[in-house]
């Protein structure tokens, strides 16, 4: 009888320890899975943040260059009806009259861009906002064009950035031959980068739900190809 005893409890002895190993293994393939579903969700998301990282940068570079080009084209062309029209009349700078000119212009879609104009002493002969007509222009990098005016340095066309009113600001600048009157025209850099903004988010909103899809997909392939190992043992 105690000889049956003893076989018995060696039997059920065995079999716990089948059955602890059997659940250690299936505790560690469990682990497996998890462990290659958040590489492959790591993965997923450093691949997209690097690939947001190395794009978007160079996007904004080409927008910026494109815009500039496009402001400093459009300035030109102004600057020079501006000039056409003060050869035929210096009335031709009063500030209804530039209003005709102006009052509609700016680049396409961006409610921040506007000409603005100023005579050669700096003060403002045309606005949008009617409160500047007549002041000096209180922009530092456009104060210092009609510095150099005023040292007989007519600046040839350009463009600069500055902060104005919290913003940051792009102004492309011509000045006439005539009376070395100053046409600018200027943009909010936030406007002009607008589709940055909406691609970054865009992505973000893409990127997010395929990342979730494809760790779970990869955790149920990576199930099905263990699921023979945990049969066997």
């Amino acid at each position: 009888m105690k000889e049956k005893e003893n076989r018995n409890q060696k039997k059920e002895k065995a079999k716990k320890t089948i059955k602890t190993i059997h659940t250690n293994r299936v505790q560690r393939l469990s682990s497996i899975k998890a462990k290659v579903s958040m590489v492959l969700l790591f993965s997923i998301v450093l691949t997209v943040t690097l690939g947001l990282m190395t794009t978007i940068p160079t996007i904004k570079n080409n927008i910026i260059s494109i815009t500039e080009s496009y402001m400093t084209d459009l300035t030109n062309s102004y600057g020079k009806i501006l000039n056409q029209n003060l050869t035929i009349s210096a009335m031709n700078m009063n500030t209804s009259q530039l209003a005709k000119t102006f009052e509609n212009a700016g680049l396409d879609g961006m409610e921040t861009s506007y000409f603005y104009i100023l005579n050669a002493e700096g003060n403002v002969l045309y606005h949008p906002n009617v409160e500047k007509i007549g002041k000096p222009i209180d922009v530092d990098e456009i104060a210092a064009l009609i510095t150099a005016i005023d040292e007989g340095n007519v600046p040839e066309p350009g463009i600069v950035n500055y902060k104005y009113e919290g913003s940051t600001k792009y102004a492309s600048y011509f000045v006439t031959e005539k009376y070395n009157t100053v046409v600018v025209l200027c943009a909010n850099e936030s406007e002009i980068l607008a589709p940055i903004t909406s691609v970054q988010s865009r992505a973000f909103f893409f990127f997010c739900p395929l990342a979730v899809i494809l760790a779970i997909t990869g955790y149920l392939s990576v199930a099905k190809m263990i699921r023979p190992l945990l049969t066997i043992t």
